[in-house]
């Protein structure tokens, strides 16, 4: 997953290959979830690579067999569906995954996965032709991520470039 979410996805995919060698296991329900665990990392890397229809398929069939204790992959294929959503113009659809996600992410107490999913939530809100809420949300995570003693870098790089392309689909190249 920490692979994934670095955007490192030749290694991301040769870790997933050796994953396949540890199945199947013994007990039938921990072989469904480890296999749901591997679709999800799966359809995330399809997704990343922009493979639609294959990540659409494993993220689904993963969801069937992700327990709550899976949290962490429930969420990452409800944002890589979100995401397809919004590539297929879906929007509505992908809303209601990144509210599932959002939900999920507070629940879990997880403020780098609410973070990520808020950086979906503003490329959503420029879909659907809403700079100012994307703005706000933008700049409330900025000043909420700058404001904190352990600063998360990666996802601070990641806020300043979505700010920057709101920015210039604002027609402010300048900022």
């Amino acid at each position: 997953k920490a692979l994934l979410f670095s955007g490192r996805l030749d290694e991301a995919e040769a870790c997933l290959q050796r994953l396949g060698h540890f199945l199947p296991l013994p007990d039938a329900l921990r072989n469904q979830r480890l296999l749901a665990n591997w679709q999800t990392l799966h359809g995330t890397l399809q997704a990343l690579r922009g493979n639609y229809d294959a990540a659409r398929l494993h993220c689904q069939a993963a969801l069937q067999y992700l327990t709550t204790q899976d949290w962490l992959s429930v969420l990452l294929c409800h944002c890589m569906l979100a995401r397809i959503a919004m590539q297929t113009g879906e929007l509505t659809e992908a809303q209601v995954l990144l509210e599932y996600s959002l939900e999920l992410a507070r629940r879990r107490g997880s403020r780098e996965a609410e973070v990520l999913v808020n950086m979906d939530r503003v490329r959503l809100m420029m879909l659907q032709s809403q700079p100012s809420l994307a703005q706000s949300l933008l700049r409330s995570e900025l000043a909420q991520l700058t404001g904190s003693t352990a600063q998360s870098y990666p996802l601070l790089g990641r806020l300043m470039f979505l700010e920057g392309k709101l920015l210039l689909q604002q027609g402010c190249p300048g900022e």
